[in-house]
């Protein structure tokens, strides 16, 4: 078994997407995040865990997702520069929370 990674039209060769669920626990009221990396649309690492803070507002717990989600954007960043590979395009994290992108 493999993942097989190959060259695609994709103008983007390295993907970061982040995502948080407020509050998901009615007992804890503890929030769900996640992230998700895809080189070459194949995904190459990923996270999903119950946050051990309690967030406020939907807002703040996709802000808290995107911070983790940014600190592994920086450890790939050094290590493709480290390799010797150059991404070609500035790395961005998608989020679908429109609060949180204003």
């Amino acid at each position: 078994m493999a993942i097989e990674f190959s060259a695609s039209d994709t103008r983007r060769i390295f993907t970061c997407a982040s995502d948080a669920a407020f509050t998901d626990d009615p007992v804890t009221r503890h929030s769900t995040e996640g992230y998700l990396f895809k080189l070459f649309d194949s995904p190459i690492d990923w996270r999903s865990a119950e946050r051990k803070t309690v967030t406020t507002s939907s807002t703040e717990a996709e802000l808290l997702a995107l911070s983790h989600a940014a600190k592994e954007v920086l450890w790939w960043k050094r290590l493709f520069e480290a390799i010797r590979v150059n991404p070609s395009h500035k790395m961005a994290i998608q989020c679908d929370d429109r609060q949180t992108i204003r």
